[in-house]
């Protein structure tokens, strides 16, 4: 279960337009502006759902529940921050896990750095992430995240692809090896409203108005 949501992150589609990114191939982002339009154009923003069976991989977490999860990726402050969160449950709608993070561009780093915090089952988590890859070309998107939870501090990585237009793939595992997480997540039919769309009420105010 990928926590940054898909930091996720996660992940992103080829696309049609001529856009070129300064860091195409394996390699860090090199500006806010190529890590951003990338998620804009690969339709990487929005809300995604999948169902699996929990593993023992995070600490706070038990493994052998059945879930369904939800993430969601969104623009926020003007495309100057990314925001995450996530929310998985059991079918009688016990949260197992939940949370939420933001991505910026730190200036001082010249780097993405992104925060993610929130709770398993009924546990606080807290932990950061740094791009470890980031390959537009192969629609994939890596990070090193490193979290505490229940007094223990473990480092993994999350990769986060971009299938099409309505599919990702999260995979997370351990640094030290063991193994992987692998989800496969679906676009929802609710969508993520453009940050520049007027809302449905102003423009029908603004035709009555006209007439």
């Amino acid at each position: 279960m990928n926590k940054f949501l898909v930091f996720i992150s996660v992940c992103c589609l080829v696309h049609g337009s001529s856009h070129s990114y300064a860091s195409d191939g394996e390699g860090v982002v090199s500006s806010w502006n190529d890590f951003y339009e990338y998620h804009k154009s690969s339709n990487a923003f929005g809300t995604f759902q999948t169902k699996g069976v929990t593993q023992g991989m995070w600490a706070g977490i038990e493994a052998g529940q059945e879930y369904t999860a939800t993430y969601t990726l969104e623009s926020a402050e003007g495309g100057k921050t990314i925001r995450a969160s996530h929310r998985m449950e059991t079918a009688s709608g016990e949260v197992i896990s939940i949370g939420v993070g933001l991505q910026y561009w730190d200036e001082r780093t010249k780097s993405v750095l992104s925060s993610y915090s929130g709770y398993d089952q009924g546990s606080f988590f807290n932990g950061f992430s740094t791009v470890k890859s980031f390959q537009p070309l192969q629609n994939l998107i890596e990070w090193e995240y490193t979290e505490t939870s229940h007094g223990k501090v473990t480092k993994y990585l999350q990769t986060v692809k971009q299938l099409n237009k309505g599919k990702k793939q999260q995979v997370a595992k351990k640094a030290s090896g063991g193994p992987s997480w692998d989800e496969q997540l679906t676009r929802t039919s609710i969508q993520q409203r453009r940050p520049d769309a007027k809302p449905v009420i102003q423009r029908l105010l603004r035709r009555v108005t006209r007439e």
